[in-house]
């Protein structure tokens, strides 16, 4: 390099084997050339015919100018500059001609048309994440639709829904008062409009929250973990504020029932960020935005897992209410409900069958439920002539011996952390007291652990699930 002016047009001067080629060009083109001749300095390329054209400096200039708008993230631009750089390379290197750097000019014009690969593929998975984002709030708007059950008034709860009478007192509190007294209920400053229903699986408290149509008459939008957790990117904070905006718009309320609400904003060991996410949009959401005044939509949250819920969330509402295992009236109701078709009458209040149902405390009702209807479903394929109540007795106690009650399950949350929480955090307290059957159904849990080949990957399996 001999000279060059420090005006708007450089005169760049170059020397190659006695000769001396001159370009008149700008600041741009002239670091353009300066890199290309630094590259070509460094292949040691043989130089005799012609080498350089302006034809390829503007497409090396364009190279490097797509180059610069990828450092900016302005992918749609450097594409642009890319595809002008290829268009100008193609057409310069088609002219007829010797061109000593030809095969230098040909590697520029791959690497140009392998960036325009990636950018092409980079921009059309962000289409089509824009698109299936679009169609995903689509889909959820309909789900919401679809979600929404509305059932006649009937005033009074099913007769499927036995005992429970702490939880339906709740529930009528908060739901069935306000609408009975509306009065009093909007001079109330903030009326208690969020119930956390707790406890083993299989009490009955999925059935009486979807049960509160048919007694109250409002709607209800059963959702689910599955219908809120996205895999993209700030959806599911998206789809969380879409339904409490949606049941704001019900002019006479409704109720939002969220089910396994553990599985939704439970805290896990080693979980995503997007979880935690998902957990502070809820929490916003519970606190409200945009609520009209009164504030008419009532949220029911149910769990197995209580333990995995953060104190902050569990404060969050206003009534939580623990639902125990089925006590002795109630399972004595269920046994006579179970066997209500049985033609020949029952003498529940015998000492037989007194054994029986004390020998069931600490059974959910949904165990209770598939013991007596296999007792009756046995009796009724084994027995031609109808059921004795011996038999249907004795068939009770055998399916009895061959269940693995919940609370004896490796899995199960034990008695006593469920008798904590509602201490800690139970509002209506049940104040249950301590658990006789307690004792014994942990010592047959670890007479079942003891039996397993290998006790330490159950204990283990089993502290990870309840962190």
């Amino acid at each position: 390099m001999n000279s060059f002016t420090t005006q708007s047009q450089y005169t760049f001067s170059i020397k190659f084997d006695q000769r001396i080629v001159r370009f008149n060009v700008n600041h741009v083109q002239f670091y353009t050339l300066f890199e290309f001749i630094s590259r070509s300095s460094y292949h040691s390329m043989k130089m005799t015919g012609q080498t350089i054209t302006r034809g390829l400096i503007q497409a090396y200039n364009f190279s490097v100018l797509g180059r610069s708008a990828l450092l900016k993230n302005n992918k749609q631009k450097a594409l642009n500059y890319f595809e002008k750089s290829r268009n100008r390379f193609k057409t310069e290197l088609s002219k007829e001609g010797q061109l000593d750097t030809r095969e230098l000019w040909e590697s520029e014009q791959y690497l140009t048309e392998q960036e325009i690969n990636k950018l092409k593929t980079s921009l059309d998975d962000k289409t089509a994440h824009l698109m299936e984002t679009d169609r995903d709030n689509m889909d959820f708007k309909e789900q919401i639709i679809q979600m929404r059950d509305v059932q006649p008034k009937t005033g009074v709860w099913p007769t499927t829904i036995i005992g429970l009478d702490h939880v339906k007192g709740t529930l009528n509190s908060v739901i069935n008062t306000p609408l009975e007294k509306s009065e009093s209920w909007k001079s109330s400053n903030k009326p208690p409009r969020r119930v956390l229903l707790f406890g083993p699986p299989g009490c009955g408290k999925t059935q009486i929250a979807k049960a509160l149509p048919v007694k109250t008459g409002l709607p209800l939008y059963n959702v689910t973990s599955g219908k809120i957790i996205s895999k993209w990117f700030g959806e599911s904070e998206k789809k969380i504020e879409q339904l409490f905006q949606r049941a704001y718009q019900e002019p006479e309320g409704c109720i939002l029932f969220f089910d396994e609400f553990d599985a939704l904003v439970g805290k896990v060991r080693d979980e995503s960020s997007a979880m935690e996410r998902i957990r502070m949009g809820f929490l916003a959401a519970l606190d409200g935005y945009n609520v009209p005044t009164p504030n008419k939509v009532v949220v029911i949250a149910i769990t197995n897992r209580p333990d995995r819920l953060e104190g902050a969330m569990m404060r969050r509402f206003d009534r939580r209410v623990y639902v125990p295992p089925p006590g002795y009236y109630e399972i004595y109701n269920l046994i006579e409900y179970f066997t209500r078709n049985i033609k020949s009458p029952l003498e529940l209040s015998s000492a037989a069958w007194q054994h029986i149902i004390r020998s069931m405390l600490g059974l959910t009702a949904k165990e209770i439920s598939d013991i007596v209807h296999g007792a009756i479903w046995n009796c009724s394929i084994t027995n031609d002539q109808e059921t004795t109540e011996v038999f249907l007795r004795n068939q009770i106690k055998e399916l009895h011996s061959d269940l693995t009650p919940y609370f004896c399950t490796f899995e199960a949350v034990e008695p006593s952390v469920y008798l904590f929480l509602d201490h800690q955090y139970g509002f209506p307290k049940t104040n249950h007291k301590h658990y006789s059957w307690e004792t014994a159904y942990m010592k047959r849990k670890h007479e079942l652990i003891k039996k397993h080949p290998k006790p330490q990957i159950i204990y283990r399996r089993k502290s990870m699930r309840q962190m």
